[in-house]
């Protein structure tokens, strides 16, 4: 078989059987929740739960300290939601298909895969840990638990994927 221009993203077969979306995006996520248990993996969960850990005496002074004050972070309560890089995976993938851009379906078929991969993981681990979220100034508490950060692990699957398909630098931002 020749060799694609350009190359592959890190992992990805040469060649893959042509399959419509709903199937295809089926066997990828079963295909990734199989590769989920490695050494590497287990490193960085470890590494995260030992920081998550160890900043947890400081977080009720730290999250004083930020009411009231300007919070840098309010772009990312948009930004790392499901829906907005849900949303940028379909697009990416429908104008990708409908332009023939494969290069570009790819990128926008491993969003969508981060994007519901990340959520579920979440979720679970919502539950496991059941950690309450904090009460806000206005006392009004808000659903669900607060750890792991849903937003911080949609943003970074979604830069993790960007990084394979267009290298780092289009990962940073």
């Amino acid at each position: 078989p020749t060799a694609q221009n350009p190359p592959a993203a890190v992992g990805e077969a040469e060649a893959k059987p042509t399959r419509g979306f709903l199937s295809s995006l089926g066997h990828n996520l079963v295909d990734d929740v199989k590769h989920i248990p490695r050494r590497n993996s287990a490193y960085w969960l470890a590494g995260g739960v030992a920081v998550a850990y160890a900043i947890h005496p400081i977080d009720k002074r730290f999250n004083e300290h930020l009411v009231g004050h300007s919070n840098p972070f309010v772009a990312g309560q948009a930004i790392g939601e499901l829906p907005t890089i849900l949303g940028a995976g379909v697009a990416a993938y429908a104008i990708g298909r409908a332009k023939g851009y494969t290069r570009t379906e790819h990128l926008g078929m491993d969003e969508i895969e981060s994007a519901l991969l990340s959520e579920a993981i979440v979720e679970a681990a919502k539950e496991v840990i059941r950690r309450p979220r904090p009460t806000p100034i206005s006392g009004k508490l808000h659903s669900g638990f607060s750890m792991p950060s849903g937003h911080a692990t949609m943003t970074f699957a979604a830069a993790t994927v960007l990084q394979q398909h267009l290298g780092y630098k289009a990962a940073i931002p």
